[in-house]
Order: structure tokens, then C-alpha cells, then sequence
């Protein structure tokens, strides 16, 4: 489970915090949504719960360990997705995820077997071609198919199905489905409403590094009267910053 207590990050030189005492849990078996519109302070928080930065306030535990302290730990058992799928051009697809699957220490017959899992859970129709002439949905496959190919407990997922066509967004989040039926712990971000209706089961919503509200996307909708979670959000960022 990940865990955040009243975390605040502001960086060197700045007058204003970049995220101001944020708190929350999630457990295995969740999805959670953190939200926000652009520098909100979405990228800078999970910048610090997968350890890239460390909190000026404030402490984060993943499954127990201290971000500040385990670092090397917490990255054996964390999963990141980019909205922007980092990987190897110049690599096939399946080179790029045996590649990072074996500097987990996997072995070449565990590999093929989760590769072959992967393949067909995400509907992969692999090809033997060079990363640069696939389509996004395809990177953006690769891109997960890499991040899971360690079987990680939390999964980060950074805008998973941004730019996407429907039929790919769909397989995707069918797919982040089956990792909550698996007990993973899922936080992701994300700007597509009906992903955020569909799949969390609890959101964090910030603006200018603070929390303005947080809840269940049924509960969020009932409260301000909504009928879906997009004018719900829409709503709640214009009435906290007016």
C-alpha cells in the first residue's frame, strides 16, 4: 500500500510550494486518481512517491518503506507508465521489455512465459519491427508490457490512455481492471473523465500544490449535483479558486 503523510515539496530558490501538506492512503486492490489541471502539482508528487525527488515536509511509505531511506527497495516493487512512453527506438518492442526484465534478474524462460501473458492480456500483435514505426498505442503497450514485466505490487501510471484511439484506451483500461482484480495498488493520473468514472475507486483532486477535494467519483458527482465526473471536476476546480 502507499501511504502519504502531510507532504509538501517546495524546490530551491522558489517563493511558493510546488505541493503543500498532502495526505492520503492507498491500499492494494485500488485504484487511485490524483487530479488536477496542468501545474497542479500532479507530476511533482509523483516525482516524490516513486523517489525521483524527496519531500521538503511530510514522509511516504511504499509498503512500509521510506522513500527517503529505501529507495533502492521501493524500486524492486514499483511499476511507471509515462504519458509519453520512454523507450528504445532503435530497439524491437520485445527487446525493449527483455532488456529492462532482465536488469530485474529474470531469467530467459520466466521471461517468455510473462511475455507471452502480456502479450496476449493486452492484445498485443507483436511484430518484429523497430519501436520508432509503431504507432502510439502500440508504445504505449510496449510501455506498460515493461513496466509489469517485474510483476511490481504499486503501478504508476501517468495519463495511460492520453491520445488514444477508443478501441486502444478501451483494451487499457480493461486491462488496469485486471490488475485491481490481481490486489496491485494503482495510482494514476489522467485528464479523460470517463476513465477516472470508470476505474478509481477514490480521487485526489489538487490545485496550486493543495488538496481542494477528494472522494469516491460517485460520491464527488452526488455532492455537487452532477451528472457526470467531467462537469463534477469542472465544477470543483472553478468554485475552489474563485
Amino acid at each position: 500500500m502507499v501511504e502519504v503523510i502531510n507532504v509538501s515539496k517546495i524546490y530551491p530558490g522558489a517563493k511558493n510550494y510546488a505541493v503543500k501538506n498532502i495526505s492520503f492512503n492507498v491500499n492494494n486492490g485500488e485504484v487511485f486518481g490524483l487530479l488536477g489541471h496542468n501545474g497542479a502539482g500532479k507530476t511533482t508528487l509523483i516525482r516524490m512517491l516513486t523517489t525521483l525527488y524527496e519531500p521538503t515536509e511530510g514522509e511516504i511509505f511504499i509498503n512500509k518503506y521510506n522513500t527517503r531511506t529505501d529507495k533502492i527497495k521501493i524500486k524492486k516493487i514499483i511499476g511507471i507508465v509515462f504519458e509519453n512512453p520512454i523507450l528504445y527506438e532503435e530497439l524491437t518492442g520485445e527487446e525493449n521489455i527483455v532488456y529492462f526484465g532482465k536488469l530485474f534478474g529474470l531469467s530467459s524462460t520466466t521471461l517468455k512465459e510473462k511475455l507471452n501473458t502480456l502479450y496476449k492480456e493486452l492484445e498485443i500483435d507483436f511484430q518484429e519491427k523497430k519501436v520508432e514505426k509503431y504507432s502510439k498505442g502500440m508504445k504505449q503497450k510496449i510501455a506498460i508490457a515493461r513496466a509489469l514485466i517485474s510483476d511490481p505490487q504499486i503501478i504508476f501510471l501517468d495519463e495511460p490512455t492520453s491520445g488514444l484511439d477508443i478501441i486502444t484506451r478501451k483494451q487499457i483500461r480493461t486491462y488496469i481492471e485486471n490488475l485491481k482484480k490481481q490486489n496491485k495498488c494503482i495510482i494514476m493520473t489522467s485528464h479523460i473523465a470517463e476513465d477516472i468514472e470508470k476505474l478509481c475507486d477514490k480521487v485526489l483532486i489538487i490545485s496550486k500544490g493543495k488538496m481542494i477535494d477528494s472522494g469516491t467519483p460517485f460520491n464527488l458527482i452526488k455532492k455537487y449535483n452532477k451528472t457526470n465526473f467531467e462537469d463534477t471536476f469542472i465544477e470543483i476546480i472553478n468554485s475552489k479558486n474563485t
